[in-house]
């Protein structure tokens, strides 16, 4: 019997230097000129980390596949779900990001992958921007209308997009945000209902992302739907997470304090250093001289406020942990709890057409503490909208100061049967990525 097969992967950062799908490690390397051919004629720089990354995904796709007694042949469908945090347009130069996306969808073109959906996060949610622009702003203005709808539905995605990341045309390839709902047929799970896996990158299940519509209330009192939760904190995710990459000395400040966001010593010497050279430039420029103890103050004040700022937003992990208050042992079993258990059913409510069988989501960097995790038989589970016990976290890609081993994981579900699969990384791959982010 024929199935579908369904992937998800989230926060690779494409672009970023301590992502472990590195297929262009620097920004002047010469391996950009063997990559100078027009998409889709681009091909991956054998022995960079992306390159072994695609053949490790692939292989373990392979071994799930028989785990399950299929073989290739009994693929119907391959689809790929890119949750989030896929590109890193915020701390990486845009241009770079994209030129690492077409080595990746070189790669998803073949592994066989028909059929994409790209869910943004915070750090790729320009990409967001782009596909709802040409569905529904261009539309806006050709009807004379002042004001455009910030849909949540899959929006239309141009040529021009799909050329600028690499995406062959044997790709569907579609953009949704903030989530996407991939629906399970009643043939596929033998059930009397349909399941509904539910895809979110995770960003707005934390306060700090959606701190403007925390401050400002919804027109009826009650909780803000995602249309008006997107619409108020949009300005705001765009303005902090893109193109810092593109912004010059900005560009480089930010780089040190990502690399040194762990250590508060590091921290306090960079901050002082800018806050140093602020005091001079406000001297220079506008003839403001502060100095004696108010200089004292205030740096010290900035330098307090900024370190923490790091730790808590830059470095991930232990912060990012804490923010999204998961459980003190991490997801423990299939079951959720705590305040991220609230806040993803907080967000269910928020939509009331969704109803989710399965709720995937990433951001965190970091997956559920069970290794290996067995398959789920969704359709053998009962209530297809019981989903506390259907929560997947699918980690991250990325070495950071608080986290140096990644948690490298994948969603795969073939038919009914859903799985969080952990892929072992080689100290290669894990070494390359240090050294690229200066972690080393």
């Amino acid at each position: 019997m024929a199935v579908d097969l369904l992937v998800s992967l989230s926060d690779v950062h494409l672009g970023a230097f301590n992502t472990t799908w590195a297929f262009v490690t620097d920004t002047d390397s010469p391996a950009l000129s063997r990559l100078g051919g027009n998409a889709p004629d681009w091909k991956i720089v054998d022995g960079t980390p992306g390159h072994n990354l695609c053949n490790a995904v692939e292989q373990s796709i392979r071994e799930e596949i028989a785990r399950l007694g299929y073989d290739e042949n009994q693929i119907d469908k391959r689809i790929l779900i890119l949750n989030g945090d896929i590109l890193d347009l915020s701390l990486a130069p845009t241009a770079f990001a994209c030129l690492n996306a077409r080595c990746f969808f070189h790669w998803v073109e073949r592994a066989g992958f028909k059929e994409v959906v790209y869910i943004p996060g915070n750090h790729d949610h320009h990409l967001w921007r782009i596909a709802v622009e040409e569905a529904a702003l261009h539309a806006a203005v050709a009807q004379g209308r002042s004001r455009y709808d910030r849909t949540v539905a899959v929006a239309g995605v141009s040529s021009a997009l799909k050329s600028l990341l690499g995406v062959g045309d044997a790709i569907q390839f579609r953009v949704a945000y903030p989530h996407y709902v991939h629906v399970l047929s009643r043939d596929a799970t033998g059930a009397a209902e349909e399941w509904r896996l539910v895809f979110h990158h995770g960003h707005l299940l934390e306060k700090w992302w959606t701190a403007l519509s925390t401050l400002l209330s919804s027109p009826d009192g009650r909780r803000h739907t995602l249309e008006q939760l997107e619409a108020i904190n949009e300005p705001l995710t765009e303005l902090l997470w893109f193109s810092v990459g593109d912004a010059g000395r900005l560009s480089d400040l930010v780089s040190q304090f990502y690399a040194g966001a762990d250590n508060s010593d590091i921290m306090r010497h960079l901050v002082s250093n800018v806050v140093s050279d602020a005091f001079v430039a406000l001297e220079r420029r506008w003839n403001v001289k502060v100095s004696g103890w108010k200089r004292w103050l205030i740096r010290g004040a900035i330098v307090k406020a900024t370190t923490t700022l790091a730790h808590n937003g830059l470095a991930g992990g232990t912060g990012k942990h804490k923010r999204i208050e998961a459980t003190a042992g991490g997801l423990r079993g299939v079951a959720l709890g705590g305040e991220l258990y609230k806040a993803a059913v907080a967000y269910r409510s928020r939509y009331a057409s969704v109803s989710p069988s399965c709720f995937i989501f990433g951001h965190t960097h970091k997956t559920q503490v069970d290794e290996p995790r067995e398959w789920l038989n969704l359709a053998a589970q009962g209530n297809p909208t019981g989903f506390e016990k259907h929560i997947f976290n699918t980690g991250g890609w990325v070495v950071e100061p608080t986290v140096r081993s990644p948690d490298a994981s994948y969603l795969i579900a073939i038919g009914p049967k859903v799985k969080l699969v952990k892929v072992p990384l080689s100290d290669a791959v894990i070494a390359a990525a240090l050294a690229n982010a200066d972690l080393a």
